[in-house]
């Protein structure tokens, strides 16, 4: 198992500090298939949010990833994905073969009120919504590419560096906790339990509660609580979004039991995180 050290705590120090400045980056290929770094595998961008999650659609952002690894491989690029995010796409060579991609998105890219229409009707999206969000969480302003590159690419090369120094061996029971992790990733706002995970991959719950405390170092609630919890900070910080409404979208019962779980881990309430985030900037 690939552990916590102090090239990889570099790494997510390098990362975080990129967020603070106002990048939105994520970790994208085999590469990141790791407890450390999964976290950056998704975009924390309402918008999103409501294209994937809300409606479903993680499978088709998954397949148009493969694609833009693909289009890494003849370099660095400037682009959009299907929901009209514009992002910086940078490869990541492992081995001497692209594994994957870091992007820097969260842009308006070429979504024109027309586009914005067209998108909503061909995924069955209320156009309104989408328009809103769009305006709402995507930058109108994209950046010269020569800065992206000033501060992407020693990311990508610290990256390159710190798996040429750590080959995993993966073993069949690695590759079904990554299966698993991306299954509890991606439903982390729904109500998962041991025993549904136990029927969904056919194992029984001693050996996927094993598997998971093993290699995550964390039980399955625990695990989705900090998954969760990553997303209420974001919202918290980056909109006006009411906190029972971030409770309820990210799974909670009531906004009660949310903000009691909150302080319990980051030792004060969701509004106070928030007004210390906006005094902050």
């Amino acid at each position: 198992m690939i552990t916590t050290d102090i090239h990889s705590k570099n790494i997510i120090a390098y990362i975080e500090y990129l967020k603070v400045s106002g990048f939105t980056v994520t970790l994208h290929g085999a590469f990141i298939n790791n407890s450390v770094f999964m976290n950056y595998n998704y975009h924390q961008n309402p918008y999103c949010h409501y294209v994937k999650t809300v409606y479903g659609k993680w499978d088709i952002c998954i397949k148009n990833q493969q694609k833009v690894m693909r289009m890494s491989e003849k370099g660095s690029f400037f682009g959009c994905c299907y929901a009209g995010v514009g992002e910086f796409v940078y490869p990541v060579e492992i081995d001497g073969k692209v594994s994957g991609f870091v992007s820097v998105s969260g842009y308006k890219g070429r979504m024109t009120a027309d586009k914005s229409n067209r998108f909503a009707l061909k995924y069955s999206l209320e156009k309104d919504e989408i328009k809103r969000l769009c305006d709402k969480y995507l930058k109108a302003d994209i950046p010269d590419k020569a800065m992206i590159d000033a501060v992407i690419e020693p990311l990508v090369f610290m990256i390159e560096d710190y798996f040429s120094r750590h080959r995993e061996d993966l073993s069949a029971e690695w590759q079904l906790y990554h299966k698993v992790l991306r299954y509890v990733t991606e439903n982390c706002h729904n109500r998962i339990t041991m025993k549904q995970l136990s029927c969904q991959f056919n194992y029984s719950v001693s050996t996927l509660s094993h598997l998971f405390l093993k290699n995550s170092g964390k039980s399955l609630p625990e695990f989705i609580d900090d998954l969760r919890l990553n997303e209420a900070k974001w919202y918290l910080a980056n909109s006006n979004t009411s906190i029972t409404e971030i409770a309820l979208f990210l799974g909670y019962n009531s906004s009660n039991y949310f903000s009691t779980v909150f302080k319990s881990k980051q030792g004060i309430t969701p509004r106070e995180y928030r007004r210390n985030s906006q005094d902050f900037k």
